[in-house]
């Protein structure tokens, strides 16, 4: 079983998504992943990411945010850990109604449902003032 973990730690900042596109584009090339799979994590990760920078701290503090990929034989383990407010993207229903006019819809969820729809898992847990979402994509 081959195995690889690569980590990087992001501020609460959303200048910080240049830093995560990079670390994403390196894993990738590194890994010579198919491109489509390139495409696929930066979306999900920045969507993943911007929403934690905007909605996960109320203090105005400097927060870290741990991203860590993980290829694990023909899947990627993907987990993002924040110390933010506790937010179970999962618990998220049903998803929203993309064929009401855009007028009419719900703001929000979106993003939930295209990660959900690009990973093969997608699963939460709090562990003490931590959130950690674990995403498993097969490659």
């Amino acid at each position: 079983m081959s195995m690889s973990k690569y980590a990087i730690t992001l501020h609460n900042r959303i200048e910080e998504l240049r830093r995560l596109e990079e670390f994403v584009n390196e894993f990738v090339l590194e890994k010579r992943l198919p491109d489509c799979n390139l495409f696929e994590l930066n979306l999900v990760l920045e969507e993943i990411f911007t929403n934690i920078v905007f909605y996960a701290f109320k203090d105005g503090e400097a927060h870290d945010i741990l991203i860590t990929i993980e290829q694990q034989d023909s899947a990627l383990c993907i987990r993002v850990e924040d110390d933010g407010m506790p937010f179970d993207p999962t618990l998220r229903e049903p998803p929203p109604d993309i064929d009401k006019p855009l007028e009419e819809r719900d703001i929000g969820g979106l993003g939930i449902h295209l990660v959900r729809n690009l990973m093969q898992e997608v699963s939460y847990r709090r562990e003490g003032d931590r959130n950690i979402l674990t995403l498993i994509r097969k490659l």
